[in-house]
């Protein structure tokens, strides 16, 4: 994405286009992992960012509040990804962060069940779903094979 996109896509969700929204929201497209904030600064700084910790975290903060960035809580430390694309859902690894995206409708009819079965009501903002990817099975497998 070009800073361009990236100032425009800021502003539609009702933000300033701030030089540090610009420069994380960047960092963070097309990755298919959820980086901790602590990535996404080392990241910036390797590309001659000159960005405080504290300012990504802000920076994070101000882009999920608009949902530009899904928040992941993953082992006691939250990691962040950039949505795009509507409503849907995600499959998270708990391993390697590796996050899908899924349509919502495919998660609701199971949510839909869970409200009448259990008379509860799933925020389905929160939905993520969180396991173990092929990938990480697969090397795991393999590692255990090995003389």
């Amino acid at each position: 994405m070009t800073h361009h996109d990236t100032a425009a896509e800021i502003r539609r969700a009702g933000l300033t286009a701030t030089a540090a929204r610009c420069a994380v929201l960047a960092v963070l497209d097309g990755r298919a992992q959820a980086l901790s904030a602590g990535d996404i600064h080392l990241l910036l700084r390797e590309q001659g960012h000159r960005i405080g910790l504290a300012t990504v975290y802000r920076t994070l903060h101000a882009l999920a509040a608009v949902d530009l960035v899904h928040v992941f809580h993953l082992d006691g430390q939250d990691s962040y990804r950039h949505c795009r694309y509507g409503r849907h859902h995600h499959l998270v690894c708990r391993d390697c962060r590796t996050v899908v995206e899924r349509p919502a409708d495919e998660l609701e009819s199971v949510l839909d069940r869970i409200r009448a079965d259990e008379d509860f009501m799933p925020d389905p903002r929160q939905t993520d779903v969180v396991g173990i990817c092929r990938n990480c099975r697969d090397a795991v497998t393999d590692s255990s094979k090995a003389p």
